[in-house]
């Protein structure tokens, strides 16, 4: 979860104490030398696939350790609902939408950002969707979106957007 962890460590007879180098590898994860014991302060994680870092003790060229911090598997936070709020409610033929770009899911640090996107039967006709998420329209109508969370929240909505008859022409090469 983060915190601080202690432990102890005794040089080898001869050598000062005060001269031992700390090296973090790591931001999120740091150790420090205070009243002879090895401090190392970790921070909290949501990483869901857990996390290493090392520190390294260094006396001189001899005399040198690398203590290893694993940090295990943060809890997956699950998906609550899908925020559609920037979806517009129309766009051309022949015009693109992406749908990762207007729908998110919340809370905004669940684990799992992706979503999976499908056209409702009867969509084809007026839309392509690509794996990516990239909505294409390709005729007038309404499209209907199934969308769904790729956690194991089970969380689902659906989103409805009209497929406007204009056809935006692109002038560039004229």
């Amino acid at each position: 979860e983060g915190g601080n962890l202690t432990c102890d460590y005794r040089l080898v007879e001869g050598l000062d104490a005060s001269v031992v180098y700390v090296i973090n590898h790591e931001s999120w994860c740091s150790g420090y030398i205070e009243n002879g014991k090895m401090m190392v302060e970790v921070a909290l994680s949501e990483n869901i696939n857990g996390r290493t870092a090392k520190i390294s003790l260094v006396y001189d060229k001899n005399h040198q350790v690398e203590l290893v911090v694993e940090q295990g598997k943060a809890p997956a936070v699950l998906v609550e609902s899908i925020d559609k709020s920037d979806v517009p409610e129309s766009i051309n033929i022949n015009e693109t939408l992406d749908l990762n770009a207007v729908i998110n899911v919340l809370p905004v640090n669940a684990s799992y950002q992706n979503l999976i996107f499908t056209l409702a039967e009867g969509s084809e006709a007026f839309a392509e969707l690509s794996e990516a998420g990239i909505l294409t329209g390709i005729a007038a109508g309404e499209v209907t979106i199934n969308v769904a969370a790729v956690d194991d929240s089970g969380v689902t909505d659906v989103v409805a957007l009209n497929i406007i008859g204009d056809i935006r022409l692109d002038r560039d090469s004229w």
